[in-house]
């Protein structure tokens, strides 16, 4: 059976990630990432799904956006946008760890 908060943490982490690329990311490079997440919490939305919209909206509302003056991040937001995906990414595992546990209980 599909989890389907697991998939989008997982669908976000992606995503994410490629705004940590090696180089800081603009407002264009922001937008792609958010339409993606976006996108995905609407068809959540439809389909009933409201604890992983939720998730979706979340990780969206605290991504760190550039600089106005810039058109880019600084360290800071940098920083930011790495300690959110460690704790995405850790949120992931504990979900898939929590999965693992009882479907080992189940068989």
């Amino acid at each position: 059976m599909i989890d389907v908060i697991l998939e989008a943490r997982r669908l976000a982490a992606e995503t994410i990630k490629h705004l940590d690329c090696g180089y800081y990311y603009g407002w264009k490079d922001l937008k792609e990432v958010e339409c993606t997440l976006n996108g995905a919490a609407q068809i959540l939305d439809r389909i009933g799904h409201y604890e992983a919209v939720q998730v979706l909206s979340r990780l969206v509302a605290d991504l760190p956006s550039p600089n106005c003056r810039e058109n880019d991040v600084g360290d800071y937001e940098m920083r930011e946008l790495r300690a959110q995906l460690a704790r995405l990414k850790e949120e992931i595992e504990k979900q898939e760890e929590e999965i693992d546990r009882q479907e080992s209980v189940t068989t």
